[in-house]
């Protein structure tokens, strides 16, 4: 029991960092600023330029990823925190039944 709460609070802890990443306003100026360069250069890339186009829809895809395991570490994070609250809610329940049987 003590190690799924320990794991837990560490998948909590690890969820409120992602969560801080994701609304820190230099990291979402990053994402916007960085994809905004990579639409601008496929947009002016010349119609031969196959290959750069290729390039710069992986790297957006990246940067689409990189955003994605933030978000999922935080949802992650967010269902730790529920069900550390049901056991933390069972054990109370449990407390009140053996001090009433007292």
């Amino acid at each position: 029991m003590i190690d799924q709460e320990a794991k837990l609070l560490e998948e909590m802890e690890r969820g409120r960092q992602a969560q801080d990443l994701l609304e820190h306003p230099l990291l979402m100026e990053a994402f916007e600023t960085i994809r905004e360069s990579y639409v601008k250069g496929w947009e002016t890339s010349s119609a031969r330029d196959v290959e750069g186009r290729e390039k710069i829809w992986t790297y957006l895809k990246q940067l689409d990823q990189l955003k994605a395991h933030l978000t999922t570490v935080l949802q992650t994070g967010s269902m730790a925190r529920e069900q550390r609250s049901r056991m933390e809610r069972v054990k109370d329940g449990l407390r009140s039944m053996v001090t009433w049987q007292q």
